[in-house]
């Protein structure tokens, strides 16, 4: 009975800890060691940050149309263009919505002026789509938003 056991202050990786396991239907015991890998393994702590994949994008001096990739399904994408010059035009184009997973992120930054921006949301709506870069350059956020199917620019 874990009530009547005596308890301690200090532990180590070998200390062995008491457990129901439901799937054999007695007590068993694991380590310290064991259990902390299973934590690491299967508990999601947020931060306060989101992370993100970086892609880079070099378009030529004319132009571009960049397509986003999506990597690792739901992972958040941290998109660099680095022009040949400033004062072009573009497309960028989201990826596809069945690849997409509710409030995923992309941010895109372009250290130049883009003069005429387009997004492509790819099967998705987009409310207040970025039209152009400043000069000197700047970046856009957008959230996926999955129960009204919706990039919602936040940045």
């Amino acid at each position: 009975m874990i009530s009547g056991l005596t308890r301690v202050t200090t532990i180590s990786g070998g200390d062995s800890i008491p457990l129901g396991v439901s799937s054999q239907g007695d007590d068993r015991a694991t380590s310290v060691t064991d259990l902390l890998a299973y934590m690491q393994a299967n508990i999601v702590v947020p931060s306060g940050f989101p992370e993100y994949t970086t892609q880079y994008a070099s378009p030529p001096l004319t132009g571009f149309n960049i397509a986003v990739s999506n990597v690792a399904p739901g992972a958040n994408i941290f998109l660099i263009i680095r022009p040949g010059a400033p004062g072009f035009n573009g497309i960028i184009t989201y990826p596809p919505i069945l690849s997409l997973v509710d409030k995923q992120e992309i941010m895109v930054y372009c250290q130049s002026q883009i003069v005429v921006l387009t997004t492509a949301p790819n099967g998705a709506f987009e409310s207040t789509p970025p039209t152009a870069i400043p000069v000197g350059g700047g970046f856009f956020r957008v959230r996926y938003d999955l129960v009204s199917t919706t990039w919602y620019r936040v940045g």
